[in-house]
């Protein structure tokens, strides 16, 4: 098994032990998901256009969220497909999606690092 199938496993085996595998759990859990990216998504957005407080610790704080929400989202999509219980139209449409914020946000992230330690 290679490293990302193991993160794979591992998230999902995180989420079955604290959320479940019950239908309802999960697509709350599934819509919490959505509506937390969501508000990050609004985050980087704002930053990108000009907000600028000077507080690199808050960034970090809110990439790292977004790669794990992006990572747990993933999963839980993907759980939800197996079973049948997310559209295949809404399951490609995230796969799309999530894959493109969790390199966007490793990429943030370094750039956040590399300016805390020039300063």
């Amino acid at each position: 098994m290679n490293g990302l199938a193991k993160i794979y496993h591992g998230v999902e085996n995180l989420i079955v032990e604290h959320v479940g595998t019950e239908k309802h759990n999960l697509e709350k859990f599934y819509n919490a998901l959505d509506w937390v990216d969501f508000g990050l998504v609004v985050y980087i957005i704002a930053r990108f256009a000009g907000w600028e407080p000077d507080l690199p610790w808050l960034d970090m704080m809110f990439y790292l969220t977004s790669l794990f929400t992006c990572s747990f989202a993933f999963v839980t999509s993907s759980m939800l497909r197996k079973r049948g219980w997310i559209s295949k139209g809404r399951f490609i449409f995230r796969l799309f999606w999530w894959p493109i914020w969790i390199p966007f946000d490793l990429f943030l992230l370094v750039m956040t690092l590399v300016s805390l330690v020039r300063n």
